[in-house]
């Protein structure tokens, strides 16, 4: 595809977020990773401080149906591409609602995020799943980590959690904590998506080489800047 000014338009998608799509397109079911009571489970195995690649750049957001134990149906896009989806119609009936363990009507539908993570010692792909406040806030951190300084790469985190006295219903409420320790650098372009080449300096020796963000877009040169439970109703 050509753009206005008859030149060829390059892609921003790397060769992660390409490899990524594949897997959600393909697979019939996601790894989950969930939070609850202060830990991290894949199944029934805790992943408690072990260290994670967070693919924050392909976080989703959408809505979930949940009823008799199980996933019924969900519907999700990413969060730099699109708006969550609108909510799906003929739930809001609460006399159809499930009850919880107190009696109460349990809405089925759930908005969450879907957060793709990667084991990194065993390259495991997993997705962190989350619709409570405390996982969201955590969540919405890591964005702002990102968005920052993008050429630092993905962040890498270590699982943690923690912890305040709930006034409003008593107890401890736990939240998920994602400590980051360091980046994944970024994967090069794949062929074809190769960024433009850095700009000289100046004859006279003042300016600095640009800095690539996206292929196709430059910026100037900047210093990178180093510095609830979540129970799912099955």
């Amino acid at each position: 595809m050509k753009n206005e000014n008859g030149n060829l338009q390059t892609t921003n998608t790397t060769a992660i977020e390409r490899l990524l799509k594949v897997a959600r397109d393909t697979q019939s079911g996601d790894t989950i990773m969930k939070f609850n009571q202060g830990h991290f489970y894949i199944g029934d195995l805790d992943v408690t401080g072990r260290e994670y690649v967070v693919a924050i750049d392909q976080l989703g957001h959408g809505h979930t149906v949940f009823g008799g134990g199980k996933v019924l149906g969900e519907e999700v896009s990413l969060v730099a591409e699109a708006e969550p989806p609108e909510r799906p119609s003929g739930y809001d009936n609460t006399a159809d609602w499930e009850k919880d363990s107190v009696g109460n009507p349990r809405d089925p539908v759930k908005f969450q995020y879907h957060c793709p993570m990667i084991d990194g010692e065993t390259g495991a792909y997993a997705v962190f799943k989350t619709g409570s406040i405390g996982g969201m806030g955590s969540l919405g951190k890591l964005c702002a980590v990102y968005a920052r300084n993008p050429l630092n790469g993905l962040p890498i985190v270590k699982l943690g959690s923690g912890s305040y006295k709930n006034k409003k219903h008593g107890g401890t409420t736990f939240y998920p904590d994602f400590i980051v320790v360091g980046f994944e650098p970024p994967t090069a372009p794949i062929s074809g998506d190769a960024p433009p080449p850095r700009k000289p300096p100046k004859p006279d020796g003042t300016g600095s080489p640009a800095a690539v963000v996206n292929p196709g877009v430059i910026i100037d040169a900047v210093v990178l800047d180093k510095d609830m439970n979540d129970q799912v109703p099955f």
